[in-house]
């Protein structure tokens, strides 16, 4: 507070942010709300008579409040977690020093709202207009979420202050959907087009539908994005907010000539804790396609810095990145497994209902020979390690007599086998992972049901059999088209053709139920 009594003094005010990274013990959690609580309490309580504009506000963020702030232990997070934010609120409030729920990862956006919804709902926060969020604009999903916010405001009757943002962990999203194989990404993979998104959830904070229920916070260091915003605005009902050591020359200007309030949003905490938030600020400013980064490009006309960005991007042949292919599409030279994203409602539940449609089947596992079940020795059950109670099938092991069989129809089966071409034996590998993953939804109530996994566990386990399934189909191919030449001991190169190995026998003890599926699938040599 007193290194920013200078600032306070030309009209600047603050919200600071206690550094502190996601909790991962109860021990962590109880250290960061115990930090937030003495932010609030000292802000509140300092007094500084020289200031002037707003009184400072405090951001809080949430997974530091909480080691299971996650989709999964939602319960947890709605009584948990929310009476831990509710105490905070509650002190806040009693000190009039206004808190901001900073944003986090995409896959967190609607178990966030309705904590949001659920604590400004609450007797704390009736009338009072100290409780907001920020929301990011690269988000395909925050037009969206701004018109809720309205909404929820108008059926509360208290106004919610906003924090607009472009957005801080962009890389992240995008490798995350691409590692886990989803359908698409929840962010623009263009900067022009968040620029533009910035913009339109702009002109909807400032329209006279959303005056009076939203406090917009427009936060940019962008001065065609300030520009813009001060140009759309018939009204003042607003502020703008910079990062502390940032923007300094822009902003001054704006608090001189504009007359709207400027927050700092600067970080407070040990040097651990500042390294992930610089790294976080660097990657966002620090991109070449950054307003910050061309403006002291030398090599930066000023025609391209004040370029409307929808100029910018209506002038690209496609609104996606090209160079950033799709999840399905990240390997040149197969197709990458598929899973739902079970973060988001309009994924998980179609998803959910179509698992659960499954567990009152009971499974029967015997030995296949040459396509045919065979029982060999007594069935006995399959039950579900979670709950004793559930039978998830029965299976009949093999004999001596169904082993020797087996042997002998591998013999049989591997005279025609070793003739055919590794094409046909890879589609025949690819055919099987595909199966595989149009049948996700019963493979993934089987690995839950039998082995107890999460259903997060089951979808990785059957990806897993998937990629094999595709990965060693190419590698089959691509051997069996490299050039087989061979040099002799006499120096002499002489050709050389690969062949079957002959029948082998595969014993999987201790591995995952899908992921040896390639193995007993038929052999590829």
């Amino acid at each position: 507070m007193k290194r920013g009594s200078d600032y306070r003094k030309k009209g600047y005010t603050y919200s600071f942010d206690m550094l502190g990274e996601a909790a991962l013990t109860a021990k962590d959690a109880q250290k960061y709300f115990n930090d937030y609580m003495s932010a609030i309490e000292f802000t509140g309580n300092f007094q500084d008579p020289k200031a002037k504009g707003p009184r400072p506000s405090i951001s809080i963020k949430l997974s530091a409040l909480h080691p299971r702030y996650e989709v999964g232990q939602e319960h947890r997070v709605m009584t948990e977690l929310y009476d831990r934010v509710l105490t905070l609120i509650q002190k806040a409030r009693s000190l009039n020093v206004a808190i901001t729920v900073d944003a986090e990862e995409m896959d967190r956006l609607e178990m966030s709202l309705h904590l949001f919804e659920k604590l400004i709902r609450s007797e704390a926060c009736q009338g009072w207009g100290g409780f907001g969020l920020v929301v990011q604009a690269y988000s395909k999903r925050a037009l969206p979420v701004l018109a809720w916010l309205n909404a929820l405001a108008r059926e509360v009757g208290n106004i919610i202050p906003v924090r607009l943002v472009k957005g801080a962990y962009w890389d992240s999203e995008i490798k995350l959907c691409q590692q886990r194989g989803l359908s698409g990404y929840p962010v623009y993979t263009r900067k022009e087009a968040t620029d533009v998104s910035y913009l339109a959830c702009a002109r909807f904070l400032l329209s006279e539908s959303v005056r009076g229920n939203i406090w917009p916070q427009f936060a940019s260091h962008n001065a065609h994005t300030v520009a813009s915003i001060l140009t759309l605005a018939s009204h003042r009902d607003f502020e703008f907010q910079r990062l502390h050591g940032m923007g300094d020359a822009l902003y001054d200007r704006v608090l001189t000539q504009s007359g709207v309030t400027v927050r700092i949003y600067a970080p407070v905490g040990s040097h651990k804790d500042l390294l992930p938030y610089l790294v976080r600020r660097l990657l966002e400013n620090g991109a070449n396609s950054s307003f910050v980064h061309r403006l002291v490009d030398a090599r930066c006309p000023i025609s391209e810095l004040v370029q409307h960005p929808w100029t910018t991007l209506n002038s690209r042949q496609t609104l996606h990145n090209p160079n950033i292919p799709l999840p399905s599409a990240i390997f040149h030279d197969r197709k990458n497994s598929f899973s739902p994203n079970i973060e988001i409602e309009s994924e998980w539940l179609p998803f959910r209902d179509s698992v659960q449609s499954f567990f009152t089947k009971r499974w029967s596992a015997q030995a296949l020979i040459n396509g045919q079940p065979h029982s060999g020795l007594p069935s006995h059950a399959v039950i579900a390690p979670h709950n004793h109670s559930i039978q998830v099938g029965e299976v009949s092991f093999a004999n001596a007599e169904l082993v020797a069989l087996a042997i002998t129809a591998a013999q049989e089966g591997y005279e025609t086998w070793k003739t055919t071409s590794a094409h046909t034996r890879a589609d025949a590998l690819r055919r099987l992972g595909d199966l595989l993953e149009e049948n996700l939804a019963e493979l993934v109530a089987l690995c839950h049901l039998e082995a107890g996994k999460t259903i997060q566990d089951a979808i990785d386990e059957v990806r897993e059999a998937v990629d094999f399934c595709r990965y060693y189909a190419n590698e089959a191919e691509r051997i069996s088209d490299a050039p087989m030449m061979l040099k002799d001991i006499d120096g002499h190169a002489r050709p050389w053709q690969r062949q079957g190995r002959g029948i082998i026998v595969c014993i999987s003890l201790g591995t995952s139920r899908w992921q040896f599926s390639w193995v007993k699938s038929p052999p590829l040599w």
